[in-house]
Formats: C-alpha cells, structure tokens, sequence
C-alpha cells in the first residue's frame, strides 16, 4: 500500500468516527409525511345481524410520532360517512346503497386513544352477494373504496340423526373432512373434542381443539391419539377423564380473508408491509363464514386405545 493509500485510509477513518452518533444517543424517528388515509377492519359473514367497519387514520405528518399519537386529529376522522353498495354481479349495477351509522356498542380504545370521534359504524340490513365498501371523507376530499362480499356457511352433509354418529378412528382408513377442490378461498376444519375432567374438588367441562387449515383433512387415530397427547397434561389430581363428543367445526372465507389471516402475524421487515385491499386507505375488507356439526363420537377402538396405549394412559381417560 503506498502513501496515498494510507493517508486516504486515515482520512476515511476519522470522518467515520466523527460522524458515528454516540451508543448512548437515542435516534430520532420522525413519519414519513403522508396524506392521512383511512385504516379499514371489516370482516362480512351472511350469518350475522349486525354488520361493523371500523375505521381509524394512519399516523402521519413530519412530527414525533408520540406528539402526532397525543394529538387526537392524527388519530380519528371528525367528518366521514361510510356506505355498503349492493351489487348485481351478472348485469354490474348498483342495487342498493346502505349509509351506516356511527355506534359505541363496541368498546372504545380506553386510556391515551380515548375520544369522542366515531371509530365504528354499524348497520343492520340483511347482506348478500357482492358488496362495495365506500368511504367518504369530504374535508380530505377523499374516497376510499374496496370490493367483498358477506358468504354463507359452505354446505355440510348432515348426517342422519337416526344413525349413530361415529368417527372411524383406527379403522382401515382416516376420517376425512372433504373441502372440493376450492383452493383460492380460506378453509379451516376444528375437529373440538369435548370432554370432562373429574378431580376430587369437581367436574370441570374441557374442550382441546385441533385447526387445521387448507384443503381437504385426512386424520387417522395415531394422528389424533399423538395430538392429544402433545396437548393434554397428565394432572395427579385428575380422577378420570371421559369423552363427551366431538364437534366438527368448518370455517370458510374469501380469498381477500385468506391473504389476510395468512400475512396478519408476520413482522412488517419481513413482508414490507401489512396486507391491504383498500383504494386510497389501508386494512381488509373481507369476508367469512362458519358451520358446526356437532356430538359425534369416536369409535371404541379409539376409546380403549386412548385408555390404554402407554402414549395416553397417564391421561385417565375411560372407555365408558
């Protein structure tokens, strides 16, 4: 290395150091200066009475964030209107506009987030089919829009109440759960087993879910007996423990719901940002539905298994 090199290396060096803040200075992290969007959350099911949107604003301006989080127009909207559009999906016209109104049924975020501003409405009316959401915010001259529907439970094959409801665990094949072949929309299948745990003290009612969400589920006994065992605790003071039934519980939602529940927990430096389907705002707009059988149960051989195999045995469950 000659002597120019060095002396660069030299000068590179201290400039570094002089600008490297000290460890013990705290950054200052400033937003970055937006126009403040609307944050949506409505989730749509045909089931139910009474449908919500909420609707906050994103934190924005070239302030502290905890001084623009104090101030509470850098939180709420004082002035929006929020509408459902029913829509006729084969000829695309409008049907029907719905305006929901503003409500505190829900309760308000409390202590440092607790205003006087609307954060959700509600309305009422019966919703099926396509549906716009359309959110007018006239002091910002902004509209913010997306597109959902509100489905309906997908359609379970009941099985005959004159026949006994019995799961084939251990037998020559799994119990199967069949889906179709939908693959774009969210499906989930709970298989809740109900039972009670008897100790000297009383009869507590428990219940041990197992979610499994995809396409169609396939589980065999062994399957579910190491399922059990991975999330039941022995307990000294358990008497016994007896099965009560188990409840088949199928949950179904549109493909903006999948994206949701997919992405939802994941860090933002992993996926850049939280998923969004609104124009001109940020959130979900989505839809979901359920539907449960209920009081099957499992066949002997799983009883006695589940009794005496080495894996569960410690578990007191009974064969009766």
């Amino acid at each position: 290395m000659d002597m120019s090199n060095r002396r660069f290396l030299t000068t590179l060096l201290a400039t570094i150091m002089t600008l490297t803040p000290g460890c013990n200075e705290d950054p200052v992290i400033s937003p970055v200066f937006v126009t403040p969007l609307p944050v949506v959350h409505c989730i749509l099911s045909a089931e139910d009475t009474a449908h919500y949107v909420r609707v906050t604003r994103l934190l924005s301006g070239p302030v502290n964030p905890g001084e623009s989080a104090g101030n509470a127009d850098s939180l709420y909207f004082k002035d929006i209107q929020v509408f459902f559009e029913i829509w006729d999906d084969f000829f695309m016209q409008r049907l029907n506009i719905i305006q929901l109104g503003p409500t505190f049924e829900i309760p308000r975020d409390s202590g440092f987030f607790n205003y006087n501003y609307p954060l959700t409405f509600k309305t009422s009316e019966r919703l099926d089919g396509p549906v716009r959401l359309r959110i007018e915010i006239p002091d910002r001259n902004i509209t913010a829009i997306s597109f959902g529907s509100a489905p309906w439970p997908p359609v379970l094959e009941k099985p005959n109440p004159a026949l006994k409801r019995e799961l084939g665990f251990f037998e020559d094949y799994p119990v199967v759960i069949f889906w179709g072949n939908d693959s774009l929309n969210y499906r989930q299948t709970i298989i809740r087993m109900n039972y009670l745990k008897v100790t000297a003290s009383g009869i507590d009612t428990c219940r041990l879910d197992w979610k499994r969400s995809g396409g169609n589920l396939y589980i065999t006994g062994k399957e579910y007996l190491d399922y059990i065992a991975a999330w039941i605790m022995a307990e000294q003071a358990v008497i016994y423990r007896k099965i009560t039934g188990i409840d088949i519980i199928m949950n179904y939602g549109s493909q903006a719901y999948k994206t949701y529940i997919t992405r939802k927990d994941w860090a933002f430096d992993i996926i850049g940002q939280p998923y969004s389907n609104i124009i001109n705002g940020y959130g979900v707009f989505a839809g979901r539905s359920t539907d449960t059988i209920f009081g099957y149960l499992p066949n002997q051989k799983f009883l006695d298994t589940l009794a005496n195999s080495p894996l569960t045995q410690k578990l007191k469950f009974v064969t009766w």
